[in-house]
């Protein structure tokens, strides 16, 4: 394997949240009926005019995903192989702006609400030792034109706030934890939590590869995406390389939560598109990680911190 050497050492220097070792956790495995239920609480708890009467199945049709349908044209998701849930609520709040001068907006108070409603889905999740911690805000806001080309005011059309589940002080990476979106009239419009719920108690023990070594298994996994010519500076640079616990995509099974060295690679140059990758952070693999070699910008296997 034709390694880079420049590109390596960049990733090292990268490294965040080594500890030379880390508890492994065994993940439950839910009936489908168990996160439906799940599911229908929460709904009524964040939407508290809603209840199981006015939730109308969608389409239940097999283990992979179960779909509602809500009143102003919501749906709420629940997906088999993991419990994870997605609800949007499509009405009148997500088609009119939360501001229509987004200078105007209260940030802080939004972001109140969100961190709010966030609290009340991890609360339902959490097992001991476990956090949840805010990580970021993302705004979506609009400016149009008038004929005579004069621009208006930028409105803010919503905010989501992104969590990130710690465990035992490590980032679970995957998809944000959990996010919420507030809309006009500071309504929750959408909400969503991916939280593989362990029972708490470490299966295992096990000792945590250094950096350098993390670096070099990132660097061997990039080999085989393009074994004629190794990756250099000039097509990645590394933005982040952490230590933490990978959540696996909503539609597949895990088993186990183990440690892992993620790295988050930028295109550089435009060459290449952005990389993220997962590999192993203990001697021996636990069980097979989710590859995730998709563009760094929003990758669901590891979704850059507060990505929903």
């Amino acid at each position: 394997m034709r390694v880079d050497t420049d590109l390596l050492d960049s990733l090292v220097k990268h490294a965040t949240g080594y500890q030379d070792r880390a508890n492994v956790f065994h993940v439950e495995q839910p009936a489908m009926a168990a996160s439906l239920k799940s599911a229908i609480e929460l709904t009524s708890l964040i939407w508290p005019w809603f209840d199981y009467c006015n939730m109308r199945p969608e389409a239940v049709s097999n283990a992979m995903v179960a779909s509602f349908l809500l009143p102003n044209d919501g749906g709420l998701q629940v997906f088999g192989a993991s419990g994870a849930i997605a609800a949007a609520m499509r009405g009148v709040a997500t088609r009119k702006p939360l501001e229509q001068d987004e200078r105007k907006a209260d940030r802080k108070k939004l972001s109140a609400l969100a961190e709010r409603a966030a609290r009340i889905l991890a609360d339902a999740h959490q097992a001991p030792d476990e956090e949840l911690r805010f990580e970021r805000l993302w705004q979506l806001k609009a400016q149009g034109m008038t004929l005579k080309g004069e621009r208006t005011s930028t409105a803010l059309l919503q905010v989501t706030g992104a969590f990130r589940r710690y465990v035992h002080g490590l980032p679970v990476l995957g998809r944000a934890s959990v996010h919420v979106t507030i809309g006009a009239d500071s309504a929750v419009t959408r909400w969503g939590v991916d939280w593989r719920r362990i029972n708490g108690k470490a299966v295992a023990e096990t000792p945590v590869v250094d950096p350098a070594e993390g670096a070099r298994r990132v660097m061997a996994d990039l080999s085989r995406r393009r074994p004629e010519k190794p990756f250099t500076l000039a097509d990645f640079t590394p933005s982040a390389f952490m230590l933490g616990y990978v959540s696996m995509p909503r539609r597949q099974k895990q088993s186990i939560l183990q440690p892992a060295w993620v790295a988050m690679l930028e295109p550089a140059g435009g060459t290449t598109r952005g990389q993220v990758v997962a590999v192993p952070a203990a001697p021996d693999a636990f069980e097979p990680l989710f590859r995730a070699g998709r563009p760094a910008r929003g990758v669901e296997g590891r979704n850059p911190p507060g990505t929903p």
